[in-house]
């Protein structure tokens, strides 16, 4: 598991992607084929990904390749405009209340674009992790 020492989308979204994958940075680097050293400077510096490093790693983890270009814009504070390609699956009320949420939540969450709505439910295992460590 990749210790975090920076708290940005970006870092917390890829330590739950290889926490879910039970990798570590050196699994991360292989599948990847970026260096140990870039993946680590992620977590503890706070770096990020650019252009081919991004694309190699948005197909080691099976992601479409515009959501880590959207993560590390939020990351820095900013926002792509329809840089996120349409996934396939877009949130229902039904599939959102199966993943434990609320139906009033999931129903406004039904109305997002896409994009948001995977990036949602993407973090929503994190913060069910940080409300279970609260209670």
């Amino acid at each position: 598991m990749a210790a975090t020492t920076t708290d940005n989308p970006f870092t917390v979204w890829l330590a739950e992607a290889l926490r879910e994958r039970g990798w570590n940075n050196a699994d991360l680097a292989r599948q990847a084929r970026i260096g140990p050293s870039t993946i680590s400077q992620w977590f503890t510096v706070g770096q990020l990904p650019r252009g081919q490093q991004q694309e190699k790693l948005a197909a080691a983890l099976g992601v479409d390749r515009d959501f880590i270009p959207h993560l590390v814009a939020l990351s820095k504070g900013e926002q792509l405009e329809g840089a996120i390609a349409e996934p396939p699956i877009v949130c229902t009320t039904k599939n959102a209340v199966a993943e434990g949420i609320l139906p009033e939540v999931a129903a406004e969450l039904a109305k997002l674009p896409p994009h948001v709505q995977a990036l949602v439910l993407d973090l929503l295992p994190i913060v069910k992790r940080i409300a279970a460590k609260g209670e």
